[in-house]
């Protein structure tokens, strides 16, 4: 009763308004086009990934699991610095040995093009020796 009330007082309102100001002619319901329906939003398709957020729960690992990838991780640390020790020994012991037989200075270019330079230092050595030996 209240709404229809207002809504008579709000109807009378705008004749006057109409008879007085803007003297447009009303049209009757029947004459006046149907109202299509307009879209109210656009539909958009949702990201599969949300900008800024991220699902805490894809981090989240089993105790178990992480113990186990601690101790596989430990277990290799150790095999890997077992090994780089071995290498290490064995790369003391090559140089050592390398020293011992003078190598790699001893080798030299045996293509039979040339004699050797040290061959010719060591013969003139020997042939001074010789020299002096005899004088003695």
């Amino acid at each position: 009763a209240v709404v229809s009330t207002q809504s008579t007082g709000a109807l009378a309102a705008a004749k006057k308004d109409n008879d007085f100001i803007y003297h447009e002619r009303v049209p009757s319901a029947a004459d006046l086009p149907v109202i299509g329906r307009a879209p109210m939003a656009k539909p958009t398709a949702l990201p599969t990934e949300l900008e800024g957020w991220s699902d805490v729960f894809t981090k989240l690992v089993p105790l178990n699991v992480q113990q186990a990838a601690t101790m596989y991780a430990s277990r290799r640390d150790h095999l890997v610095h077992l090994e780089v020790n071995k290498l290490k020994e064995a790369t003391t012991q090559l140089n050592s040995v390398l020293n011992q037989m003078n190598l790699p200075a001893a080798l030299e270019d045996l293509s039979g093009k040339e004699i050797p330079v040290s061959l010719l230092e060591k013969s003139a050595e020997r042939h001074r020796k010789e020299i002096s030996q005899e004088q003695d």
